[in-house]
């Protein structure tokens, strides 16, 4: 009868170690996934309120009051996005056009929203890993099965002869 535990003391160490090297990584994946999923949604709900808020002191031109609730909201991407972006408009020199304004927010909102995406893609180097390495891993732990199993045929047929 086959149990996990008769299958564990006829293991050697490097069968042991395969083993748990395979049972960590989709811990580690499991754990990289719950801690992005919960905060996500709490970010969205966040988010779209601050959008929501603020959009009619934007229509109305007073971006003061929109870079002050985008300061206050400041751990918030849509709020840092918003500041940078309000930020640069507004500091451009009279002499620039509107045009050359506008050039000067897409910037400052492409320079904020990379630090962005870097910012969100922390931790998913780990999860790359994993998926590369754990078909590798399990193919050495089956080598090692193999040659486990073709050592342990051997002995039990010299014993035999």
């Amino acid at each position: 009868m086959w149990s996990l535990a008769n299958s564990w003391r006829f293991m050697d160490v490097f069968m042991r170690a395969d083993m748990i090297v395979l049972a960590l990584m989709p811990a580690n994946t499991l754990v990289v996934a719950l801690r992005r999923l919960n905060p996500c949604r709490t970010i969205r709900r966040y988010n779209e309120a601050f959008v929501k808020d603020e959009t009619a002191h934007a229509e109305g031109r007073k971006f003061e009051q929109v870079i002050g609730a985008a300061g206050r909201n400041s751990g918030r991407k849509v709020a840092l996005i918003t500041e940078a972006c309000l930020l640069a408009f507004t500091s451009t020199p009279a002499e620039l056009s509107d045009a050359e304004a506008v050039d000067v927010a897409k910037r400052a909102i492409r320079r904020t929203l990379n630090i962005a995406v870097a910012d969100l893609k922390l931790g998913l180097n780990t999860t790359k890993t994993v998926a590369a390495t754990a078909p590798l891993i399990g193919c050495v732990g089956t080598i090692f099965g193999i040659f486990s199993a073709f050592g342990q045929f051997v002995s039990w047929t010299l014993f035999q002869a």
